[in-house]
């Protein structure tokens, strides 16, 4: 993973959209997640949709990477003709269950706009409804092996498992929105190239992208219309 490359890519990122980093991770999975963050509202850029980062700290683009209260964090804010979401990173999010209360902290999460967070008796103990949640991105800085691959599909399978069962929700595709996503620094291990095929034949909509540090640094250079969150 090259650091140093990504890190340049998030400044620019940042600074087209009038700020800065509150400060940049080091460590290579916590670049991971602020990439993920970046990517995710470059895909709504790309499709027509304005970005505009949300609770500046002190003028600074602060990214939840950690445990902690959503308000306490920076966001981006997308809107495109009368739509608008909200784009948070590390965010709790209820079971789709009702019979459970399980709560499961995803990398990047897209919101309904109008969504309120719940608050439990956890000092940090934090979540939105699952009915809040339009999609989301796990990002791993792994080899997409077949075990990973299975469990992504659990993570979906609890929260959203409508995209197992070959629906969208109503208006998914009219407003551009991405599925549910798994992104890997490593490439498809040549046992799981088999089975992420087969996701496609059972109609599940989910996407696994790899070589993700690869695909960060694409980002600058490829036609400012493709999403860089497009299948392998």
């Amino acid at each position: 993973m090259n650091v140093p490359s990504i890190q340049r890519e998030l400044k620019a990122f940042i600074r087209r959209h009038g700020t800065s980093f509150d400060h940049l991770a080091s460590a290579e999975t916590q670049i991971l997640e602020m990439s993920a963050l970046s990517v995710a509202a470059t895909h709504y850029e790309r499709h027509g949709y304005g970005i505009e980062p949300k609770n500046l700290i002190n003028g600074r683009f602060r990214v939840k990477l950690k445990s902690g209260y959503k308000d306490n964090f920076s966001w981006y804010r997308v809107s495109r003709d009368g739509l608008a979401f909200q784009i948070h990173a590390n965010l709790g999010v209820q079971s789709a269950y009702q019979f459970d209360t399980g709560i499961y902290v995803v990398d990047v999460a897209v919101v309904k706009d109008d969504c309120v967070a719940n608050r439990g008796p956890g000092k940090r103990d934090e979540w939105i409804s699952n009915g809040a949640l339009v999609t989301f991105l796990e990002a791993k800085k792994l080899v997409a092996f077949p075990m990973l691959l299975a469990q992504f599909v659990g993570i979906v399978h609890e929260i959203k498992p409508r995209f197992l069962l070959g629906r969208r929700p109503r208006g998914f595709i009219a407003a551009d929105h991405f599925d549910p996503s798994l992104i890997t620094v490593g490439h498809l291990a040549r046992t799981a190239g088999a089975i992420r095929r087969g996701f496609s034949d059972r109609r599940f909509r989910i996407r696994v992208v790899t070589n993700f540090d690869a695909k960060i640094s694409w980002l600058s250079r490829h036609d400012d219309s493709a999403s860089p969150l497009a299948g392998d």
